[in-house]
């Protein structure tokens, strides 16, 4: 990836975690990201949960009944998009490894060129691809604005509604199976239920009030939507709801993307589905300064042992190593960190960390299925790997613009060129400068949070330096960091791995930075915008 691409993407995940790691609910277990975007909505949305019940109660009742005959056995359904379709054949060349033998359908969203279909074709014979926007109005396919960004996230049960197949094994296009998972279809779980869901890091704030809307009590972990098995048949109606919740734009405002939508209309219509009792490990890699980067999160059969692999931090196709899983068994505590982003492969990736006495630390953890794992991903085709290397810039940049289009403030210098004494985001950074803005936090209503989420943004139009979040201010600090402090500290297969403590935000130090050129003087964002936008950013070959 070009360096300054690297940055810009750097740029965003920073902010989104910063958020995280600034705001704290009253009630553990709650994603900050969702809830600090969401909740100065829900006073006014509980004062309409009459009409709001009365909306998704009328959906249930219009759904019709389930079309007999029109769906017919067991099949694999995976939706992706251009960032993530180069994962695509590596997953299936991994199932079939494992002897897995089910029909399978790919359900993409955006353009796709024909040389990439016909890639993809080539990879599975039991193998048809499906594009969703032949299956639903433009109406049906607008993207919402979540804690994430922009997201069609419709597009999954809309993929698992309109698949061929009666009973889904459902995948997203960055998650593979360490194991044939078509065996969950005969588990005493699946059979009992219709549904199989597993478990997320974070637990729906009960102050929401999706609750009562729903009429339902609070309850449990979220769902984690990057695997799901389900009857169709079974769960015709909650499917159908689902869909409804996870594209309509106020009741995205109460329900965390199309994961929560799935468990949610199940809940509200009834419909029984096993979650899986294993809470979700994180995978990831041990950073040069110690700490533990997360960025993959470990999902568990139905007895405990690790079965998915999803590497939703690192979806477009970038080498991915598995250094270290933190895990905990069945009925065990834990807390979940969001950390600063750290660079990997000189790639960006957003990070968290597991915390807790009863926390298990397991070093190299899929030795000997990362190193086939890697082979298939480096031989991914290079149509693939442009389609998703393009989308990755496209994205960069759409972020890029709209940040300094519409929230970039400039810090003024002192007249001798040095930041204020009151200024923390202005230093140099080998002759350049970087501009650091910190945003008024959005009102929050009553109640007010104990502690409010100040998202912070860079203006990073600078020789390309990697950054290290701190958050051990009151306010957090921003501090360039060299390259070599950025990478991972690379670890052979056979080579095991010492425990790593749990990270923890305070770790990463606060470094002084200020900018002492003459340079460091305040400029025009817009001016910046317009750069940018004539002069887009390229990617490496």
């Amino acid at each position: 990836m070009a360096p300054r691409v690297a940055l810009a993407a750097l740029f965003g995940l920073s902010a989104i975690a910063l958020c995280a790691a600034a705001c704290v609910p009253r009630e553990p277990h709650v994603d900050c990201n969702f809830h600090s975007l969401s909740s100065p909505q829900w006073p006014l949305l509980a004062s309409q949960s009459a009409q709001l019940s009365a909306v998704w109660k009328s959906v249930v009742a219009k759904t019709p009944e389930f079309p007999t005959g029109r769906f017919s056995g067991r099949g694999l359904v995976i939706t992706a998009t251009t960032l993530d379709l180069v994962n695509v054949p590596t997953i299936l060349e991994t199932l079939q490894s494992e002897g897995f033998n089910l029909p399978v359908e790919i359900w993409y969203s955006g353009e796709v060129s024909a040389d990439v279909i016909a890639t993809l074709s080539s990879t599975y014979r039991k193998l048809v691809i499906r594009n969703v926007a032949n299956y639903a109005s433009a109406k049906d396919l607008t993207s919402t604005v979540t804690s994430q960004g922009e997201r069609v996230f419709q597009a999954k049960p809309l993929a698992i509604i309109n698949s061929a197949f009666e009973e889904v094994l459902f995948l997203d296009a960055d998650n593979v199976p360490l194991s044939n998972p078509a065996a969950l279809f005969s588990s005493p779980e699946y059979l009992a239920t219709g549904a199989l869901f597993w478990p997320d890091f974070w637990q729906t704030a009960s102050s929401n009030p999706i609750w009562s809307i729903l009429e339902v009590a609070a309850q449990g972990w979220e769902q984690e939507s990057g695997q799901m098995v389900v009857n169709k048949r079974r769960s015709w109606a909650a499917l159908n709801l689902a869909f409804f919740l996870a594209k309509d734009a106020t009741f995205q405002q109460l329900v965390n993307g199309d994961k929560e939508a799935f468990r949610l209309a199940f809940l509200a219509t009834g419909t029984p589905f096993f979650m899986v009792e294993t809470p979700v490990a994180a995978a990831g890699s041990e950073t040069e300064t110690g700490s533990f980067c997360g960025h993959t999160m470990v999902q568990h059969d139905v007895e405990g042992s690790p079965l998915f692999l999803h590497h939703n931090s690192i979806k477009h196709g970038a080498d991915i190593k598995w250094q270290v899983m933190k895990s905990v068994a069945a009925g065990k505590s834990f807390s979940v960190v969001p950390l600063p982003p750290a660079t990997i492969n000189h790639e960006p990736v957003s990070c968290v960390d597991l915390t807790g006495a009863d926390v298990i630390v397991t070093p190299v953890p899929f030795t000997t299925f990362e190193v086939a794992f890697s082979q298939r991903q480096a031989a991914a085709h290079p149509a693939l790997k442009r389609v998703s290397r393009n989308e990755f810039t496209h994205a960069v940049q759409a972020t890029m613009r709209k940040l300094l289009q519409g929230n970039i403030t400039t810090v003024p210098a002192n007249p001798d060129g040095s930041c204020p004494s009151d200024a923390n985001y202005c230093y140099s950074t080998g002759g350049k400068y970087v501009a650091v803005s910190t945003l008024a936090p959005p009102p929050l209503g009553p109640p007010p949070l104990p502690q409010r989420c100040w998202p912070v943004f860079l203006l990073l139009w600078m020789e390309p330096v990697p950054i290290r979040i701190s958050t051990n201010r009151a306010t957090p600090r921003v501090v360039a960091v060299p390259l070599s402090a950025a990478r991972v500290r690379s670890t052979s297969a056979g080579e095991p791995t010492a425990p790593i403590p749990s990270a923890n935000p305070s770790k990463y130090p606060a470094r002084q930075g200020r900018c002492r050129s003459p340079r460091c003087r305040p400029f025009s964002h817009q001016a910046a915008a317009n750069k940018l936008q004539s002069s887009p950013l390229r990617t490496g070959n």
